[in-house]
């Protein structure tokens, strides 16, 4: 009897679901009832949370201390336009650089929302030197826009970021951010007559690899001199422009980078360091030599046209060789 009593009752959900009226009204497994948000809403919210950080005693410490550094470093932003965006200059990557530094301390936001803030008065103490610190860094900085002295603009902009973190987060905190805000170094003009110097020794290394490359491929160049080559009848000489000091700074960019995020041991950030700048002579050779090659075979129009966008090419090749290199040396 109780074993009849529970086999009635086990039967009994069966017969719920052959239940015309029960199968319909269950919802399908695949179907998506979740409404999804309108454009504007997302706008809408996006604006609200903006305005509740700026109008929130932190957010309107930072939003005062960008309007400072903003209106201090004014001379310099304005003159980034000159040096990212003229393909004659070195710093061509440097519209990539607030992105990829904005990507080194989001990667760290662990390690930034774990660290201790402002808490003890030995961390005000450091918090507001730091902040102190910045006035003399702000006037040096109207006096460098005066005078036109971009290498102390920019070096700067930087430590008054560094020093305004540590006011806003406090030292442990600015630690982690450090590697991020310090990668800004890489996209400011600092250093320009030290670059000078090195273009002329590049030239000659740049113009010697293509030499030997068209060799190796049988087009039989000749070198006139350091800078100048003839193969066939297109004659190819090496500018400044195209030594590979500007392709030199962003492929170091990109080292740094995966040196910072790939977290590789001290030998493999050495084999890094190491593969550098033999990487950057042997591709921008391979550049010069196919510009010849191009010239010799189709002439002076087409080997301006591939000259154009070549280095676009050199860098995403250089990119993902360096990407590569870094997952064999433990970036996971």
């Amino acid at each position: 009897m109780s074993a009849a009593s529970d086999s009635a009752g086990a039967l009994e959900p069966s017969a719920q679901l052959t239940n015309g009226s029960s199968v319909e009204n269950a919802p399908s497994p695949g179907k998506d009832n979740s409404s999804v948000e309108p454009l504007y809403a997302v706008v809408i919210r996006l604006a609200v949370s903006i305005w509740n950080y700026v109008s929130s005693p932190e957010g309107a410490l930072v939003t005062l201390a960008g309007i400072g550094l903003l209106f201090a470093y004014h001379y310099l932003i304005f003159s980034l336009r000159e040096w990212w965006f003229n393909p004659d200059e070195y710093y061509t990557h440097g519209p990539l650089i607030p992105f990829l530094s904005a990507y080194i301390i989001w990667d760290r936001r662990e390690a930034i929302k774990n660290a201790k803030g402002i808490e003890t008065k030995l961390d005000k103490i450091i918090a507001w030197t730091a902040g102190i610190l910045t006035l003399p860094w702000l006037f040096l900085a109207l006096i460098a826009s005066r005078t036109d002295m971009l290498s102390v603009l920019s070096f700067g902009i930087v430590i008054v970021a560094q020093l305004a973190t540590v006011f806003l987060w406090g030292i442990r905190k600015a630690w982690y951010a450090a590697p991020g805000i310090l990668y800004m170094f890489l996209g400011f003009p600092i250093g320009r007559g030290f670059l000078d110097k090195l273009t002329n020794p590049l030239q000659v290394m740049s113009t010697s690899s293509a030499f030997h490359l068209l060799k190796l491929a049988g087009l039989q160049p000749m070198q006139i001199n350091a800078n100048q080559l003839v193969i066939g009848d297109y004659s190819l000489y090496v500018a400044a422009a195209c030594a590979g000091l500007g392709m030199s700074l962003s492929v170091f960019a990109f080292v740094v980078l995966f040196m910072l995020i790939g977290k590789l041991k001290w030998w493999g950030n050495a084999i890094m360091l190491i593969t550098w700048m033999p990487l950057v002579i042997f591709i921008n050779g391979i550049r010069i030599a196919m510009i010849g090659a191009v010239g010799n075979y189709f002439g002076d129009k087409a080997a301006g046209s591939f000259h154009d966008y070549s280095g676009y090419l050199s860098l995403l090749l250089m990119f993902y060789i360096l990407m590569k290199l870094t997952r064999a040396l433990g970036w996971e």
